[in-house]
């Protein structure tokens, strides 16, 4: 599993379990991504206000060579709507 860099846009986000949430993601490179951010919903997360809906954000996350969901390591807010 190699990380994958890509600009992506904010489609949903649905709350997983207590501190995990899983996220839509369209970017240019690959498409509709739908990944897990572990941690996502903590206060003092990697992933700040990036998810938020419809924000541009430059994310990192490993592909699952099954097609299941994939892993979302970073996100960082670059453009709010």
């Amino acid at each position: 599993m190699a990380a994958e860099k890509a600009l992506a846009l904010v489609v949903r986000g649905t709350d997983w379990s207590e501190t995990s949430r899983i996220v839509t993601l369209f970017t240019r490179e690959f498409g509709k991504v739908r990944a897990l951010a572990k941690g996502g919903r903590r206060l003092k997360s990697n992933f700040d206000v990036a998810f938020d809906l419809l924000n541009v954000c430059r994310v990192v996350f490993l592909r699952k060579a099954h097609g299941g969901l994939d892993l979302l390591t970073e996100a960082q807010a670059e453009e709010r709507f």
